[in-house]
């Protein structure tokens, strides 16, 4: 892999008393000295005088493995390779292969809450999806909420499948969109969804009746909906689906899937996302001994496997025409962030282990 320093103009003063701090693209920023390996540049704030390195608030800072090391052992754990089997293929300490796991985890989770936000979403998924961590007796589920018509993951949510999991799930989509008031959400036959919908998206109002009782009345705006999909087994088998409008009106429903191109309830891209998902996280995969062995490792894992999907994966689905073709390039790829308008380019996984983390976000 080349050293190629990220460009000066990416980078800011790290100072939050600065008056250009977080102001890319200025002058005010000069290299003090290079060190390293990888010849890190010390940076000065000719505004300030504040000296820091370039790595400082990325998960690469006050770390002494290379950055070609780094984005080798990221890039096994983001293509369904083990604790074990990382450690063979990059050559590495077991525990420097478990630590990396660890920030890159934090990492993942600080760039996603740094961009995922004002969402223009109209239509939203919901779905879980479990794995084990400790023992095989232990079940950890991820909550996920998607955007199916940009394939974005809108949020994240790790822990036991209860409704707190689906409280926290809603309220997260609901602070990340940019307009929550025009909203179709469509979900499997988990009831907590259904009974913290109402809570989190309706307007309440206080009546009064005859008697002279006050009461508190939950009524749904016009502009959003729920939808239900429910799945009957008997046994491992599934043997019918079954739709249902939970809140909202058949009108808002049908516009949503109009934007959606369908003409069904459905939650065919979140299950499509898992599939994905599986495919990348090694803690997933449904019949295998390489579970996690401690919940902050199926953490880590899932919050590093939701950015990577996010921001490096591309979609073939996604791509779009390009009005004049470059050689024999005819579409534009595009990843879900691209999809979403919250990145203009495919982000490689350097990029995001050296991303700076604004002080006030993450």
């Amino acid at each position: 892999m080349k050293n190629e320093r990220p460009p000066m103009s990416s980078l800011s003063c790290q100072n939050p008393d600065c008056q250009d701090h977080q102001k890319t693209n200025w002058s005010n920023l000069t290299i003090r000295k290079t060190y390293g390996h990888d010849q890190i540049r010390y940076l000065r704030c000719q505004t300030c005088g504040l000296e820091f390195s370039e790595r400082k608030n990325t998960m690469l800072w006050n770390t002494k493995i290379s950055e070609s090391r780094a984005v080798q052992i990221a890039d096994c754990l983001s293509d369904k390779n083990s604790l074990k089997g990382t450690v063979r293929i990059a050559k590495a300490n077991k525990s420097t292969v478990k630590r990396l796991r660890r920030e890159i985890g934090k990492q993942a989770k600080k760039v996603h809450n740094a961009l995922v936000k004002n969402v223009n979403a109209k239509v939203v998924e919901f779905d879980e999806r479990y794995g084990f961590a400790g023992s095989k007796d232990h079940a950890v589920w991820e909550g996920t909420a998607i955007d199916p018509i940009s394939k974005l993951t809108i949020s994240l949510c790790v822990g036991n499948r209860d409704e707190f999991m689906a409280q926290r799930l809603m309220e997260d989509v609901q602070q990340r969109l940019k307009d929550p008031n025009d909203l179709l959400a469509i979900s499997d036959g988990f009831i907590s969804y259904q009974t913290n919908f109402a809570e989190i998206y309706g307007r309440k109002y206080s009546s009064q009746n005859k008697q002279g009782k006050k009461n508190t009345i939950i009524r749904i705006p016009r502009g959003v909906a729920h939808a239900v999909v429910k799945k009957e087994y008997k046994g491992k088998r599934m043997v019918a689906v079954n739709t249902l409008i939970a809140h909202g009106t058949k009108k808002r429903v049908l516009k949503g899937l109009k934007r959606m191109g369908d003409f069904k309830i459905n939650t065919s891209a979140v299950e499509r996302s898992n599939l994905t998902n599986r495919s990348m996280n090694a803690y997933q995969v449904r019949k295998s001994a390489a579970f996690a062995r401690s919940v902050e490792a199926r953490h880590s894992l899932a919050w590093w496997v939701t950015t990577v999907l996010n921001f490096s994966r591309i979609s073939r689905v996604l791509r779009v025409k390009l009005e004049q073709a470059v050689g024999r390039r005819v579409y534009q790829q595009r990843t879900p962030a691209m999809a979403a308008g919250i990145a203009d380019h495919v982000w490689g996984t350097l990029e995001l282990l050296r991303f700076v983390i604004p002080r006030n976000g993450g």
